[in-house]
């Protein structure tokens, strides 16, 4: 039979959920006013700052408003006496600037990525005619500290791309912070050297399920020791006892970014999709530090 779990703080995770709606979490309206345009010495002013920019594409992502959309509802919300035409924001984009929260001492991380749809057809067209025309993908990578919840983390690349190539440019954002994570849980696509001498100078130890059949390499023992475990116990066993199954909690992730925004992108340049990507991961991590759900077994 399985375990049944139940919601054990309902009323704070309720207030968290309805905060979600507040435009005032990433917009301060003092900061917006007093804000100043410095000139680079290059080429034509720019008229609008880069913060004003960053919240107009965080306000995008949150509700899917297509540019000109946008271009109105800022008028009627932030009471300016000018706002950037779409034409503007659609440029600016590539500027805005969003942080991420730093990789803790100690933490747990996962990885994991997945695809978001930026050409092709629906999934009823699919279903009712089959594939009518080509899709087009872009491949999200997310470093997710399970502990809190947040992304730490991320990549963006073609969708025909292997995962593996985006652990360079995720261990180099991780490798900022100057700590370490106890453990690195990430599925069977990285179960290569590449992968494993990484995240080798990020993380104490690497739980990567190892491909069926699999040899042992000289030097990777956190490999040799799953390898061992799995032959002798078997792979859910290995899983639930060295924490790997903790990876889900990434896949969880990942099913929120889709839910809660949208499984295809608008952006059509690579550096708008990229901003698009950055301002959804930027609010969801607000999301999550309003609140999350704390779960109980049911006994």
């Amino acid at each position: 039979m399985r375990k049944q779990y139940k919601v054990s703080n309902w009323s704070e995770y309720n207030k968290s959920l309805v905060n979600r709606g507040r435009i005032d979490l990433w917009l301060d309206f003092d900061l917006l006013a007093k804000e100043t345009v410095e000139y680079s010495g290059f080429g034509r002013p720019k008229q609008y700052g880069e913060y004003l920019i960053t919240v107009l594409s965080c306000i995008r992502s949150m509700f899917n408003l297509p540019l000109r959309f946008l271009q109105g509802f800022a008028k009627t919300l932030l009471k300016l006496e000018s706002v950037p035409d779409y034409t503007t924001i659609c440029k600016r984009l590539k500027d805005i600037k969003v942080e991420l929260p730093k990789m803790r001492a100690g933490s747990v991380l996962a990885i994991d990525s997945t695809g978001l749809k930026v050409l092709g057809d629906g999934e009823w067209l699919r279903y009712k005619h089959g594939q009518q025309r080509r899709r087009k993908w872009e491949k999200l990578t997310i470093a997710l500290d399970i502990a809190t919840g947040e992304i730490v983390a991320h990549h963006t690349m073609a969708g025909n791309s292997h995962d593996v190539n985006a652990i360079d440019s995720i261990v180099t954002t991780l490798r900022s912070s100057n700590a370490k994570a106890a453990r690195i849980v990430a599925d069977g696509a990285y179960d290569n050297r590449r992968s494993y001498d990484c995240l080798a100078s990020i993380g104490n130890k690497i739980l990567i399920p190892p491909r069926t059949g699999a040899k042992l390499w000289a030097g990777y023992e956190d490999r040799k020791q799953a390898i061992e475990y799995i032959a002798s116990k078997g792979r859910y066993l290995w899983a639930k006892h060295s924490g790997y199954s903790l990876r889900n909690h990434v896949e969880a992730a990942i099913a929120r970014i889709k839910k809660i925004f949208s499984p295809a992108l608008r952006s059509r340049t690579e550096h708008n999709k990229k901003a698009e990507i950055t301002s959804k991961i930027a609010i969801l991590n607000t999301f999550t530090s309003l609140g999350r759900a704390q779960s109980c077994l049911v006994t």
